[in-house]
């Protein structure tokens, strides 16, 4: 109840009131990158979700949990009560991000359908144009090409199944992770791998600043089964499991075995 008020409260200021019977709220939250795929820095947008023409809430970007830079409520009305330009059950919600006053043209699922029973709703956007369609903006793979010596020249050689510089890494991976996909060794890699005299492991990744990641484990690989595994930042610091974010300079993680023979993976998002 208190959320709900608080957010009413933004609303009536924004002129977005809901007069009808309120049900409990959505939460919409995702990522939004630009068209080189950082993700775009706190203030640098708003983001609205509309109903049709009508605008039913707004926040801008703002660092929040699990690696999200924005989130916001949208109010669900009960149908019985509720005027034309309020959200109901089933309704679509179509989000829309400016700079400035111009809306930015995205790429992804921009639009939900709105539920009455509080569901969250994850919904990750690029700022841009996809010409040829793989969910990869022009801008970043016009960049690729240009740095490729010409080994590609054209939109359509440079996508998620492609992995132009051959680290292992496909060229959608490497969007999202923040590397270059022209440049053989700037992947998302474990290295150094040692076994202390504590028992623990530690590793050492080059991480992308402001970048999620966590580390999972599996007893084998043949039938893998993937659990996040408990880290520390420091060789004699408490392991904790969940997620940790991305510094500027080269990081060292440490874990303790779960088994004799395990394998270890990391994670980014």
């Amino acid at each position: 109840m208190k959320t709900r008020v608080a957010f009413l409260s933004v609303l009536l200021g924004a002129g977005l009131a809901s007069a009808g019977t309120l049900r409990p709220s959505m939460i919409v939250y995702g990522v939004i990158r630009d068209s080189y795929g950082i993700r775009l820095s706190p203030d640098s947008a708003s983001i609205s979700a509309f109903l049709g023409t009508n605008e039913v809430a707004r926040t801008t970007i703002r660092p929040q949990p699990n690696g999200a830079n924005y989130r916001f409520d949208v109010n669900v009305s009960d149908p019985r009560t509720a005027a034309p330009n309020e959200v109901t059950p089933g309704a679509t919600v179509a989000l829309r991000v400016k700079m400035g006053t111009v809306v930015q043209p995205t790429i992804g699922t921009h639009t939900f359908v709105a539920q009455g029973n509080g569901a969250t709703v994850n919904i990750n956007l690029i700022l841009g144009v996809d010409t040829d369609g793989d969910g990869l903006p022009d801008d970043w793979e016009s960049m690729v090409i240009a740095n490729s010596g010409g080994a590609v020249s054209n939109l359509t050689q440079v996508g998620p199944g492609q992995d132009l510089d051959g680290d292992g890494m496909t060229d959608s991976q490497e969007f999202f992770y923040g590397s270059f996909a022209f440049l053989p060794g700037d992947e998302l890699r474990m290295s150094a791998l040692t076994l202390l005299g504590n028992g623990r492991l530690s590793f050492t990744f080059t991480p992308i600043e402001g970048a999620i990641y966590w580390v999972e484990t599996s007893p084998s690989l043949t039938a893998p089964v993937w659990t996040i595994n408990p880290i520390s930042l420091t060789e004699f610091g408490e392991l904790r499991a969940g997620e940790f974010r991305g510094g500027a300079l080269p990081m060292t993680i440490y874990i303790a075995p779960a088994g004799p023979t395990d394998f270890y993976r990391l994670r980014s998002k």
